[in-house]
């Protein structure tokens, strides 16, 4: 808990630091982000999962001072049980392209159903940060996540997990190129380290939640190991991220797939990994 208590601390801190920016322009738009997300498979006696299609779409509203709020139900494709597994719901701060600093901060609520097909995971919560200085050719970037819940059993310690990431970008992009009214591209390397104590949705660790090997990474996989007495989560380096994000926006309209891979640099599992996503975007204010 000492280590919860230090990340939502200094989470805290960034917030007052940077709180009284402004990105002078009221947003509304709806999107939508297609991903993997890892469901159970049964063959024969053996458990297993595989990847299913997860569609999420969202209602998106921005104040001029950069405030804002988010839902998003998630929906699997595919399984035993498809239909809607989580209700998300945000709120929180962005600061895009204003000054020097790209600045976001935001809590969310994770609302999961009792869909059998989704592993287990007693984290209900979320307070991400995000950090980029623009200023540079190479931007550093920093991000993290606290993510905690509701125990299982009363007398238990909350559940809590700490993903951290940190590394250099560089965004390439033009404007006013024919039919689009923007195109660019972000490559980036990320170090990645956490507590990965548990299965969850967590954006700095968003990897565990589109691998289907999510349990090689986890310490407490589902809902059995959970219960069983463990020390205090440790925070490790996990692996090291090659990312790419891809924008094309035409007016309202954007597209923004991305994808990563990653290098393992500790725990059990040091297979190379990845993960894809999708998301598409209408901008009423562009309308």
């Amino acid at each position: 808990m000492k280590l919860f208590a230090f990340a939502l601390i200094c989470t805290i801190s960034y917030m007052s630091c940077f709180s009284q920016d402004s990105t002078k322009s009221r947003s509304l738009y709806i999107a939508t982000n297609f991903s993997m997300v890892p469901v159970i498979k049964i063959t024969g006696t053996d458990t297993g999962y595989h990847n299913a299609l997860s569609i999420s779409p969202s209602l998106n509203f921005r104040s001029k001072n950069g405030w804002g709020i988010r839902y998003s139900p998630s929906i699997i494709t595919s399984g035993t049980n498809p239909g809607i597994y989580m209700h998300t719901i945000s709120a929180g701060y962005r600061n895009k392209g204003n000054k020097s600093m790209d600045l976001s901060f935001t809590y969310s609520h994770f609302f999961i159903s009792k869909n059998a097909d989704i592993p287990y995971t007693p984290i209900h919560n979320e307070l991400y940060l995000s950090l980029g200085y623009t200023k540079k050719w190479l931007q550093p970037l920093f991000s993290s996540s606290i993510g905690f819940g509701r125990s299982l059993e009363a007398s238990s310690s909350i559940p809590y997990d700490i993903s951290l990431s940190g590394g250099v970008s560089h965004e390439f992009g033009w404007e006013d190129k024919g039919l689009f009214s923007y195109i660019g591209f972000s490559p980036s390397l990320l170090l990645n380290a956490g507590t990965n104590e548990y299965f969850s949705f967590l954006c700095a660790s968003r990897y565990l939640s589109h691998t289907t090997k999510f349990d090689s990474y986890v310490l407490k996989g589902t809902k059995e190991k959970s219960s069983i007495a463990s020390p205090s989560p440790k925070l490790d380096f996990r692996n090291i991220e090659l990312d790419l994000e891809t924008t094309v926006r035409a007016r309202s309209f954007s597209i923004t797939p991305s994808g990563a891979i990653f290098f393992p640099v500790s725990g059990l599992y040091r297979s190379i990994d990845g993960f894809w996503q999708i998301s598409l975007k209408y901008d009423f204010k562009h309308a």
